[in-house]
């Protein structure tokens, strides 16, 4: 009976994790699509900028689906296995500006698992802060930092950009998205900037409770 009300909770996750990040996405672009199929048969302006729209809009489902069939693997229940996609998109999004990154982790954590959800909402925090310091920072450094005290595991991203007034922060750099992820996975999240100082976010949480 337990393991029937497992795989209900999973595929209820599952479903919506697709309405919420692909459907809503998806309707965008077959809204876009329609218009600007209307304005190009009429030769009406505005079409290209349409089409920019269904490109990036595209772009970002194929992301989020991708992230949402690693975070469902088993095989990438280690954290190993985040330090590899981790590598990979810090690569992506911060080697093309010329800005360097430094990856250090403690030798007796790479084993660790997380499960399915605490994973995807781990590396979509971590995705979100290596955004922001690639898009807002002015950095030419970021420095990840994965420890483990006693039952504490702490994942810290530090820039030496030109940090922000915390108190003065919107939505728009996705901080609140940060702490809604991660008071879903009952963890700990503090951001620290100053300006002119860079900027550290830190997200820790109990490592029993993702084993």
């Amino acid at each position: 009976m337990n393991q029937f009300k497992m795989r209900l909770q999973l595929r209820n996750k599952i479903a919506r994790d697709l309405h919420d990040d692909i459907g809503s996405t998806l309707s965008g672009i077959n809204i876009f699509s329609k218009i600007a199929l209307q304005k190009l048969k009429h030769n009406e302006a505005g079409s290209g900028e349409l089409l920019e729209k269904i490109s990036d809009r595209s772009e970002k489902t194929m992301d989020a689906l991708s992230d949402i069939v690693w975070s469902i693997s088993t095989k990438n229940d280690h954290i190993d296995n985040f330090m590899v996609k981790a590598r990979e998109y810090m690569a992506e999004m911060l080697e093309p500006q010329g800005i360097r990154f430094d990856m250090q982790i403690d030798e007796d954590i790479s084993h660790l698992k997380l499960g399915m959800e605490s994973r995807k909402e781990f590396y979509l925090i971590f995705k979100e802060a290596i955004c922001n310091a690639s898009k807002y920072a002015q950095c030419s450094l970021v420095e990840i930092l994965l420890t483990k005290e006693k039952d504490i595991f702490t994942l810290s991203i530090r820039d030496n950009g030109k940090g922000f007034d915390t108190n003065k922060a919107t939505s728009g750099n996705g901080l609140q998205n940060m702490q809604h992820r991660a008071e879903k996975m009952k963890a700990k999240l503090v951001i620290n900037s100053r300006l002119n100082h860079g900027t550290t976010v830190t997200l820790s949480f109990h490592i029993p409770r993702f084993r």
